[in-house]
């Protein structure tokens, strides 16, 4: 049953809010794997200018010999702008969104060599301590049913002077836009998805947390801060955050 009354007007969106939605493990796994064939079709028509993935790669700096790990890898689209020297790892919690990047190796749009896909839930990751050298999230802890136990996996898996770079929506830094990112935009993003009447975006395709301060949670795992760039930190939806991160 939906768990909200939206009465859709000029004014905007008029919500009564009945209940709160949770990001649990099978409704993620479920919304992703499900929307996996028209995902890129979304990031490219209807959030062309959200993700600059060539910037977001540059933040890694990776040099030769470098193990990388990119958690929630989608579809793939950042594993294009990977150097093919690298030696890639990518989890992602659905079979869909791996299926898609498969495919995008076997036509050529991704050239790694002999990178490995692991089907896994970024709160348990399958690798041992202090295996990657570069880690990225992008896109995924906003939906992560546990963001900080996944902060503290990411903290595990990096070695000793390694770089983890997070690209995501985030909670704003302005107190009145936080009070709108909860009062308006959290019940409806984890409910029924983008917030805002769309006809290009799949009723209940894009669910996501928007009021996780991920940056506290990734320095309460162990991990120092080194650089951050807001995009949007007064918009209440699209608040977002580019932050790269080391292990000491």
């Amino acid at each position: 049953m939906n768990e909200y009354v939206f009465n859709v007007s000029r004014q905007g969106i008029v919500q009564t809010q009945r209940g709160i939605a949770s990001l649990t493990k099978k409704r993620v796994q479920s919304t992703y794997g499900s929307g996996s064939s028209y995902y890129d079709e979304i990031m490219d028509t209807v959030y062309p200018n959200m993700v600059d993935r060539i910037e977001i790669m540059k933040w890694l700096e990776f040099s030769n010999q470098n193990t990388y790990l990119e958690v929630g890898m989608g579809t793939g689209k950042n594993m294009e702008y990977v150097p093919p020297e690298i030696q890639v790892f990518g989890t992602d919690f659905t079979e869909g969104m791996q299926q898609m990047a498969r495919e995008k190796i076997s036509n050529g749009k991704i050239v790694l060599h002999d990178p490995t896909f692991i089907k896994a839930d970024t709160e348990n990751l399958p690798f041992e301590e202090k295996k990657f050298d570069r880690l990225l999230a992008c896109l995924t802890l906003c939906v992560t049913p546990s963001p900080e136990s996944a902060m503290s996996e990411i903290f595990r898996v990096l070695k000793p002077g390694g770089r983890f770079v997070l690209y995501d929506m985030h909670i704003a830094q302005e107190p009145d836009i936080v009070e709108m990112q909860y009062d308006f935009v959290r019940p409806i993003s984890m409910s029924t998805g983008y917030p805002l009447p769309s006809d290009q975006i799949p009723h209940g395709a894009i669910i996501w947390d928007p009021c996780r301060d991920l940056i506290k949670m990734a320095c309460e795992a162990g991990l120092t801060l080194c650089h951050t760039k807001w995009f949007q930190p007064d918009n209440p939806i699209m608040c977002r955050v580019l932050a790269s991160f080391t292990k000491e």
